[in-house]
């Protein structure tokens, strides 16, 4: 028996009836997973690259798109470069008008391909130098996603949603086992794009407990999905969403589909 954690970070309640989007799965094998069943990749996560170094012409390919994403934002007077810099009243509105265009302010969240786990080695970053800098010296390749700037948020923070899965084989023959009951785990900071700590945009527990602000909000940084199903709907009457979002009806079958 094999038993694998699978978690989903979530799009605004606008856009996640559409298409939840995860990722700490092996993109390689999603991608493989994927085609075996006629399925694009593309329709579960955001835009993704593996990389196998700096001299990878798929890393070519990714600093081509960052260019052009950056000359839009220059374009729309909006700059992205110099991360962690506080934006300008000005720019915060020309941000909101921004908002809803396709590459926002250019964030990419870098991971290890491999080999890791606990936050380890993952940053949140909109500066090309800096995401080079990220890759010198590391023996694993990397996993390059477009990060959701605009994501849906429990109590102003980010989260993601622990599912519990067990996998069996069996003659080779593979089958997965929901278990209804899981948990999320939150972030201690209220969101920001101009914050780019770990501890505002990683959810890990190891990268978590190490802020001051740990278990401030929720015990152990830990949200039961009942309590979860109650923040959906007080969000979607807030939002005049009707039927209101729903954890157990739509969120979670949406997951099990993701999750083939």
């Amino acid at each position: 028996f094999f038993f694998f954690f699978f978690f989903f970070k979530q799009k605004t309640a606008y856009e996640m009836l559409r298409s939840l989007v995860g990722s700490e799965m092996c993109i390689r094998d999603r991608y493989m997973g994927y085609s075996l069943v006629g399925k694009k990749l593309s329709d579960a996560v955001p835009l993704t690259f593996h990389i196998k170094g700096r001299k990878d012409p798929e890393y070519e390919v990714f600093k081509a798109l960052f260019t052009e994403n950056e000359a839009r934002l220059k374009a729309a007077g909006i700059g992205s470069e110099g991360e962690d810099e506080e934006a300008s009243e000005t720019e915060l509105d020309e941000y909101t008008e921004y908002e809803t265009a396709e590459c926002d302010r250019n964030l990419w969240i870098i991971k290890p391909g491999e080999n890791t786990n606990r936050g380890n080695g993952i940053i949140v970053s909109n500066n090309l130098y800096r995401i080079a800098e990220h890759m010198i010296g590391l023996s694993h390749t990397y996993i390059m996603q477009k990060y959701i700037e605009r994501p849906l948020l429990f109590e102003k923070r980010k989260f993601d949603i622990r599912c519990f899965v067990l996998v069996t084989s069996i003659n080779g023959y593979m089958k997965a086992f929901y278990y209804q009951e899981g948990y999320l785990r939150t972030s201690s900071k209220d969101y920001s794009v101009r914050d780019l700590s770990r501890s505002v945009h990683l959810t890990n527990e190891a990268v978590q407990i190490h802020n001051q602000d740990f278990g401030k909000h929720e015990a152990g940084n830990k949200v039961s999905y009942s309590d979860f199903n109650k923040y959906l709907h007080a969000h979607s009457q807030d939002n005049d969403i009707d039927p209101p979002i729903d954890l157990f009806k739509n969120i979670l079958p949406r997951i099990k589909v993701i999750g083939g």
